[in-house]
């Protein structure tokens, strides 16, 4: 496995955790959609369906690889919500995934051959909720989370 390999492995593995948080909702009726790849998610980014929504902001070599820190945001977007239950329901599934001192495998979701051995570790050091974002039509709820990630040679 080529260093450069790595962080796009370690997206899909988040991409892969918040699909299963979106599965596991509603009997799988919630949606997952990456941030990053808002030109292909538009439609349910506008909608007011509930949606479990992610993004990476970072995954770097720290202080040198195989060793990484990484900043990543998941969270939940509604719109018919009242009183924000299913969102503080879906954010209570996210707080108990993503808990500090979590730890989790990453693995190779890159390719079309289904992985069946990690690639690397990521621990959560620090989770917290950043603040609530309405835009008249849809909520936004997210958390920050920090961590720390390891390749395997």
């Amino acid at each position: 496995m080529t260093v450069a390999l790595f962080p796009a492995q370690f997206k899909t593995t988040i991409g892969a955790l918040a699909k299963g948080i979106a599965n596991a909702a509603d009997g799988g009726a919630v949606e997952m959609v990456d941030m990053d790849d808002s030109v292909n998610d538009t439609e349910l980014l506008q909608a007011s369906d509930t949606v479990v929504v992610w993004q990476l902001h970072a995954v770097n070599p720290m202080p040198y690889d195989p060793m990484y820190q990484f900043s990543i945001s998941v969270g939940v977007k509604t719109g018919d919500d009242r009183g924000n239950m299913r969102m503080l329901k879906l954010l209570g599934d996210i707080q108990a995934k993503f808990a500090a001192g979590a730890e989790m495998p990453v693995y190779d979701y890159t390719t079309t051959t289904p992985p069946v051995a990690p690639v690397g570790s990521l621990i959560v050091v620090a989770i917290s909720m950043d603040q609530y974002q309405f835009d008249k039509t849809v909520g936004y709820r997210m958390y920050g989370i920090e961590g720390k990630a390891l390749r395997f040679p």
